[in-house]
């Protein structure tokens, strides 16, 4: 039995890190973006992920919202076999009252994998299974003077097969700020993402994909222009930038991610993807595309995201 389930593990790794360009860690989906808008600029999510959005990356900016409330909720297309799904809600007391917490947000993700070939021992196939990752997410916001934290607190699942890994509990904390320098207003953010326990089956444990997310933007006319940082705490470095253009109800995006850092036993220099996107906005209601080369293993992948928005203008 033990056998066969190092086997299973075996398999499903080598899918898994297929699938998300994954390093040796556990949960590599949280890695995954939901909001279309930021894969669409570079992953710049540290200040391009906004109200409902920024579950997952930076919960500072829960409180970006025009309007009280909002329901956002995305789908990727990764590769054959494999869904992503994923539903966040955010309320915003106020923006500048200092409530302490001024937004509250939450989040579900779902990653399931089908079709993998099961194994024995001795590498006969057997009857094919799947994989399913999961997690639950609440963030709080609040003002600290001119800047602003957030913190998220998530419930990670995982099962293989038959097989489940422990219940890892995990978090995200992050900062937003912004100044003026060069005559121009420029927004700064920073998190450090998936911080925790990490994904255990039997006596194997992986860590999560704990991740340090820095961004700047700043807008110049019509142009949103971001760029960004992120490093991963397994040595992957990732620099990452994006512009959006702006025109009334249509928004046009393109990005880059230029990535440096070891992945196996080898060193990768050049760029993870090259990725673009558009944005429609009808009242308040905004829905996202993006499509973008996530890795060269999967080639092009695309990703879709709804949001709504309720109630009035934040005070």
């Amino acid at each position: 039995m033990k056998t066969r389930l190092q086997v299973i593990l075996f398999t499903a790794s080598l899918i898994s890190s297929a699938a998300l360009n994954a390093a040796q860690t556990g949960g590599a989906f949280l890695k995954i973006d939901p909001s279309a808008r930021s894969y669409a600029l570079g992953q710049s999510g540290a200040v391009a992920a906004l109200g409902a959005e920024s579950i997952g990356t930076n919960p500072a900016n829960l409180m970006d919202m025009s309007r009280k409330m909002e329901l956002m909720s995305a789908y990727s297309s990764i590769s054959e076999d494999v869904s992503y799904a994923h539903i966040a809600g955010a309320v915003n007391r106020s923006m500048n009252k200092n409530l302490l917490v001024d937004a509250i947000g939450f989040s579900y993700t779902r990653l399931s994998v089908g079709g993998i070939d099961g194994r024995d021992s001795g590498g006969n196939k057997t009857a094919d299974f799947g994989s399913v990752d999961s997690q639950m997410s609440m963030s709080l916001s609040g003002n600290a003077g001119k800047m602003k934290l957030g913190l998220t607190g998530k419930v990670v699942q995982s099962k293989i097969g038959e097989y489940k890994a422990n219940t890892a509990f995990a978090g995200d904390f992050g900062m937003s700020w912004g100044f003026r320098s060069l005559g121009r207003n420029i927004t700064a953010g920073a998190s450090v993402s998936n911080f925790g326990q990490g994904i255990k089956y039997i006596n194997q444990k992986d860590a999560l994909p704990t991740t340090l997310n820095l961004g700047l933007g700043t807008a110049v006319g019509p142009l949103n222009l971001m760029g960004g940082l992120k490093q991963e705490f397994n040595g992957k470095t990732a620099m990452n930038m994006g512009v959006e253009f702006n025109a009334g109800m249509v928004s046009l995006r393109a990005g880059m991610n230029a990535l440096s850092g070891n992945k196996g036993n080898k060193t990768s220099n050049g760029f993870d993807g090259l990725s673009s996107g558009v944005g429609f906005r009808i009242g308040n209601t905004r829905m996202d595309y993006a499509i973008g080369q996530a890795s060269a293993d999967l080639g092009v992948t695309q990703r879709l995201s709804l949001t709504l928005q309720f109630g009035r203008k934040p005070e």
